[in-house]
């Protein structure tokens, strides 16, 4: 009998594995539960008597997880073009000088939104420059209505975005300037006692902790047995990177 049950339960599960990948749509809960239940009404045993996993149980979450990672991929699909900011930029609704507070509210949650989707686009620029735009308009709807809290939020997010771009363009400049210098580390002198030093491509010398290279456009601020962390300065901010002596 037991002989009779192992074939039938590799069919069925190989059967219902296949109409699962042909079909990802609605019926996939369906078919997972198919499995479990095939699982219990077989007493079917994932570990095997003999304390090896069986194939078919690894299948069974690989097939879970491929159907959870197409349902995410479908939502941010779903997402993306749900929402402004996302390819073609959907025009903002400016509220007119007699619409009221609701409206102007409804227009700062549409800017607030929209400046999001350009700073998860990594847009710089163009958030720091719309960010500026939208500012000006937003707090003059503050002086109209002090007491909405919805403008002053959008107000203060839209500030914090402005702020983060800046940053993180002036971080992309720096690195772009540091990457520009050609740095390669082609030894290291590691002391415990602090001495290390570092050998550079196309510097005369070997270099230590606050020696400048490339004619004083990066200083070195620490040395590790295989790394070696430099600073650069960009529009009075200072930004660390590192080269590693494996890197090419």
């Amino acid at each position: 009998m037991m002989r009779a049950i192992g074939p039938f339960l590799l069919s069925c599960v190989v059967g219902i594995l296949i109409a699962a990948e042909a079909d990802v749509g609605p019926n996939v809960e369906g078919s997972i539960e198919a499995l479990e239940e095939l699982q219990r009404t077989e007493h079917y045993d994932p570990e095997g008597r003999d304390n090896r996993r069986d194939i078919f149980f690894d299948l069974i979450e690989k097939r879970k997880a491929e159907i959870e990672a197409a349902r995410q991929q479908e939502d941010s699909e779903k997402d993306e073009t749900a929402l402004p900011g996302v390819g073609e930029i959907a025009d903002l609704q400016r509220p007119g000088d007699d619409d009221g507070v609701y409206q102007a509210e409804e227009y700062a949650k549409q800017v607030t939104e929209k400046v999001r989707q350009k700073f998860l686009g990594q847009k710089w620029q163009q958030v720091m420059s719309d960010c500026t735009d939208y500012l000006r308009e937003l707090k003059g709807y503050e002086a109209q209505y002090p007491d909405s809290e919805i403008i002053s939020n959008a107000i203060h997010r839209v500030r914090n975005y402005k702020i983060q771009a800046e940053e993180k363009y002036r971080y992309e400049l720096a690195k772009a300037e540091f990457d520009a210098l050609n740095i390669l580390i082609e030894g290291i002198i590691w002391s415990a006692e602090g001495d290390s030093l570092a050998l550079i491509n196309d510097e005369a010398k070997a270099v230590g902790v606050n020696d400048k290279v490339r004619n004083d456009a990066a200083v070195v601020v620490s040395i590790d047995r295989n790394r070696v962390d430099f600073m650069v300065v960009q529009d009075a901010t200072n930004f660390h990177f590192q080269r590693y002596i494996e890197d090419e």
